[in-house]
């Protein structure tokens, strides 16, 4: 049962939240509650990733990639809109896409997405340090400065669905 004052409330997840709470917090064979509600937040198109994330964990845990793929429904492709919001995020921070990456990179998308469909960014990374040491600008200092609602720890995401263990 997701908590009375999030009972609307759209979840666009980042990947490091997914690995986080597969692999370091909440692994489905011991928590299979809360991988249920995701399951059914994800049906009803509350929770969701960029098709970008999907692309992201192409290298990560084998199971937690056979999770997703049952689950293909929670990627959504940008539209014409969240290409307009990435447009206008990438032009005013150069910084967060980490130029030495090779291969996907999710992070300005997630916000974009998020910003377009009013939904709260879930993720695991932290702002740390001046953004001026980092190779990227941090998803959390990204939502801030586009004005996107974020949460970027495990146990406020629990608080928010209303999971209780």
């Amino acid at each position: 049962m997701i908590a009375a004052s999030f009972k609307k409330t759209l979840f666009c997840a980042d990947t490091s939240l997914l690995i986080d709470l597969w692999i370091e917090y909440y692994p489905i064979e011991h928590f299979k509650d809360l991988w249920k509600l995701l399951d059914e937040l994800i049906e009803v198109g509350r929770f969701f990733a960029p098709h970008e994330v999907w692309n992201e964990l192409a290298n990560k845990d084998p199971s937690l990639r056979k999770w997703c793929r049952k689950r293909q429904k929670m990627f959504r492709r940008p539209t014409r809109a969240d290409c307009k919001h990435l447009r206008e995020i990438l032009q005013n921070d150069s910084g967060c896409v980490d130029k030495f990456k090779r291969g996907p990179h999710a992070d300005a998308l997630v916000v974009a997405i998020a910003k377009g469909t009013g939904a709260i960014v879930v993720t695991r990374e932290r702002r740390s340090g001046s953004d001026s040491t980092l190779i990227k600008t941090r998803i959390p200092t990204l939502c801030k400065k586009n004005n996107v609602p974020c949460i970027a720890t495990v146990n406020e995401f629990r608080t928010a669905i209303g999971w209780k263990y």
